[in-house]
């Protein structure tokens, strides 16, 4: 389901019955444009690259050596994903030791799964690159064995 902006402020219309104004849903939907505006560039300072990707702003006197207006840009054809960031104090090495750890956690009887989650949140990074990557359904199989347990696909679901 696809949920979107008109579809939001009728709910919200619907369920506040303090909204009794003829331009409500409107007035709403103006409101929700405009937080999702601020929390975009919120976002943007922190530092999130799917964020920095679409900004394409720059000033001819402030910031002229940024690159130019995303107005010619091209939108992302279907099935395109922006990937997310890596762990701020992880790198491919540490996040690759993750790994391997979780392999071998796997092959006993009864793995600590506390931590196992865990590093299964810390790796979604990796694991994400991996498959949008076009590899095999084996290899994610074989590179990621906590990912099938029952408790994973409970995760995602």
């Amino acid at each position: 389901m696809v949920i979107t902006l008109s579809v939001i402020t009728l709910s919200v219309v619907i369920t506040l019955s303090v909204v009794t104004a003829p331009n409500g849903r409107e007035a709403w939907a103006n409101a929700i444009a405009f937080k999702m505006g601020n929390f975009r560039s919120e976002m943007r300072k922190l530092g999130c690259e799917e964020m920095q990707l679409n900004r394409g702003r720059r000033s001819k006197f402030s910031r002229p050596s940024a690159l130019p207006s995303a107005s010619n840009i091209k939108k992302p054809r279907k099935g395109e994903v922006n990937l997310p960031n890596m762990p701020a104090a992880e790198t491919v090495d540490s996040l690759e030791q993750y790994r391997t750890w979780m392999i071998s956690e796997m092959q006993k009887s009864e793995p600590d799964l506390a931590t196992l989650n865990r590093y299964m949140a810390l790796t979604f990074a990796l694991r994400r690159k991996e498959v949008t990557q076009g590899a095999l359904t084996c290899t994610v199989m074989e590179r990621w064995p906590a990912l099938f347990t029952s408790a994973q696909v409970a995760n995602f679901m």
